[in-house]
């Protein structure tokens, strides 16, 4: 495993830069995790460890983080309320 110090900045107006974050990456599993996480929050991957995936030269989003609620097949399937 690789371990990154990552701080995602904007230039508009001179570079202004968020707290540094950790971000460990596999690039045989292809995972990263990162300190601010928010992949396991709400399941969406930060820059911080997309940025991690860049460096790792893993151009395609892996399948792992494509969770079933973010595509087209998240209304597939039967929902039951909690009476059943």
């Amino acid at each position: 495993d690789y371990v990154f110090a990552v701080a995602v900045g904007s230039l508009r107006g001179g570079p202004i830069f968020e707290d540094e974050r950790t971000v460990v990456g596999n690039p045989l599993e292809q995972t990263t995790t990162c300190s601010c996480g928010q992949f396991e929050r709400i399941g969406l991957l930060c820059a911080h460890a997309l940025r991690v995936l860049d460096l790792m030269n893993i151009k395609l989003l892996p399948p792992h983080y494509i969770l079933k609620r973010w595509t087209l097949g998240a209304r597939c399937g039967t929902i039951q309320d909690r009476s059943g």
